[in-house]
């Protein structure tokens, strides 16, 4: 799975013990006014999903960082500018406890069809975004979330696009017509549980609610996985067609490898009228 944006550099307070487990979990589709509160929490979610050692996460966001209270703030910004493109699906799993809490247990981020990741350039953006990303290390989250998509788009070929000017709205190839063209799939960016929570089928549920659109769709489904995440994305029709290293320049990253999943399209019609559906 492709790194978060923006995890915390040192452990949140304890969670509740895994000897307590959720009463019940739901979901819930993050917005435009979701309070700034939940994206909070999703970088506490994140880093304790993914934790910080990776050399992506130490490229990403080098030292030295401030207190993790800033970082906090600043992932706040991401989450909520991310939530507010259409494009991005952000689906949280929360879990209700005995003792009446509740708490986000789970993530699933979601590029819906027309989604395609465009390079942050410090000289185009605008200031909600420089105070989202300072401290980040622009031109390695370029090069790093860039090679990924390069990757979505040579695996997918001319399938990977839909004419959106098209009056009847027919899918055709790129090399037919003109632009502008929206990758017809859907791609699961972010699938994040918190780890003491892992035995609660957190994670399928998460898939299984994204799948369900992209069946409805007829639309294939991408994905970058780590070895944890294998075996539940293989159990969903998922199968490895590339894997390939990603900044081989970079301290650390040399060794790595990330394998890229698809899962054909299931069969249906297109339903959402077009690429901003849910």
């Amino acid at each position: 799975m492709a790194a978060p944006t923006a995890v915390p550099a040192t452990a949140p307070a304890a969670s509740p013990t895994p000897a307590d487990p959720p009463q019940q979990i739901r979901l819930q589709v993050l917005d435009a006014n979701t309070p700034k509160s939940t994206f909070t929490d999703l970088f506490y979610l994140l880093g304790e999903a993914f934790g910080t050692s990776s050399p992506i996460w130490g490229h990403m966001y080098p030292p030295p960082r401030p207190p993790v209270e800033e970082q906090a703030a600043v992932a706040t910004l991401q989450h909520a500018l991310d939530v507010r493109n259409p494009d991005n699906l952000y689906v949280l799993a929360i879990g209700s406890f005995p003792n009446g809490e509740e708490r986000p247990l789970g993530l699933a981020v979601w590029g819906k069809p027309g989604y395609r990741w465009e390079p942050l350039e410090e000289e185009t953006m605008s200031a909600e975004q420089k105070d989202a990303y300072v401290g980040y290390n622009l031109t390695f989250r370029n090069e790093w979330r860039g090679t990924l998509q390069q990757h979505r788009d040579q695996l997918m070929g001319d399938e990977l696009y839909w004419y959106v000017c098209s009056s009847a709205g027919e899918r055709t190839t790129r090399s037919s017509v003109s632009p502008p063209f929206v990758p017809l799939l859907r791609y699961l960016s972010i699938l994040a549980v918190h780890p003491s929570y892992q035995k609660y089928k957190i994670g399928s549920t998460l898939i299984d609610h994204g799948l369900a659109f992209a069946d409805t769709e007829n639309l294939p489904v991408l994905l970058e996985s780590s070895a944890a995440g294998r075996r539940l994305y293989e159990s969903r029709g998922f199968v490895k067609e590339d894997e390939f290293p990603n900044c081989p320049t970079y301290e650390g990253m040399a060794e790595m490898r990330f394998p890229l999943y698809r899962r054909p399209a299931k069969g249906g019609m297109v339903q959402n009228g077009g690429p901003n559906g849910v």
